[in-house]
């Protein structure tokens, strides 16, 4: 499965943002996740850098594979959780 088909399994958007002032970084992320690290969540809306979206996309998977995620919902429905599978590729 690739970041592009999870996003759209989860029902989020896949992000790719550049930083003209942090010497053209890129990063890559989903939109509303949060990576579950034993009893803590940890914000993954900052994501993995690179200098090209192809790397910044590539560091995120890296990130994120085989880990729990949550999904926050905003729309008064309960937050969802998802294992991210382990052969999750770019």
């Amino acid at each position: 499965m690739t970041l592009k088909e999870f996003a759209d399994f989860i029902g989020t958007k896949l992000r790719v943002d550049y930083y003209h002032d942090q010497n053209q970084r890129m990063s890559a992320s989903l939109e509303y996740v949060d990576i579950i690290d034993g009893q803590f969540s940890i914000s993954a809306s900052g994501g993995s850098t690179g200098l090209k979206p192809e790397k910044a996309i590539e560091n995120f998977v890296k990130e994120i594979r085989g880990k729990e995620i949550r999904l926050r919902r905003h729309d008064g429905r309960r937050d969802d959780y998802y294992k991210v599978p382990n052969d999750l590729t770019a």
